[in-house]
């Protein structure tokens, strides 16, 4: 994570966690259909980092009709905008110290072995060390093992 004051560099936890069928109500009560991601850093940072060194949780959601687990290689998504008018709620949340908006988000799967796969993420947020004029340039690439889960949110 690069930021005002340089970088930080973390390695991910082994395994993530990849929905590929989460169903959310709208306010309107209508069901909505999305897709998700969630992976998370290990500690302590590998460079940089603070006194206070936190983990960094990145959590992705997105809408795709054409969505499909077994074949998302290359795959590109893009999630301009944290927050979504249409559901009054974040689809993107990046955990570093606090909850942050994370916005610019692209995610590409790059490769694949079972379970296994390389994602390259960026995106950008602001950074709590530094105020509302800091941002955070966040660029992953990682291979992680991601869990398919499917779940049920009533919000």
């Amino acid at each position: 994570m690069t930021g005002v004051d340089g970088k930080s560099v973390y390695s991910f936890a082994d395994d993530g966690e990849l929905y590929t069928h989460r169903n959310r109500k709208l306010p309107s009560g209508e069901p909505r259909e999305e897709h998700g991601i969630v992976i998370e850093t290990k500690l302590p940072a590998l460079q940089g980092g603070d006194d206070y060194d936190s983990e960094c949780v990145i959590s992705l959601s997105w809408v795709d009709a054409h969505f499909d687990s077994e074949s998302i290689l290359e795959k590109l998504i893009e999630i301009p905008t944290s927050y979504d008018e249409s559901i009054a709620d974040h689809v993107t949340n990046l955990y570093y110290y606090e909850h942050l908006g994370f916005d610019n988000v692209r995610l590409r799967f790059v490769d694949r072995d079972d379970d296994r796969f390389r994602i390259e993420l960026t995106g950008a947020c602001d950074d709590p060390n530094n105020g509302p004029d800091g941002r955070l340039d966040i660029h992953v690439d990682t291979v992680v093992r991601l869990r398919r889960v499917s779940a049920e949110q009533t919000g």
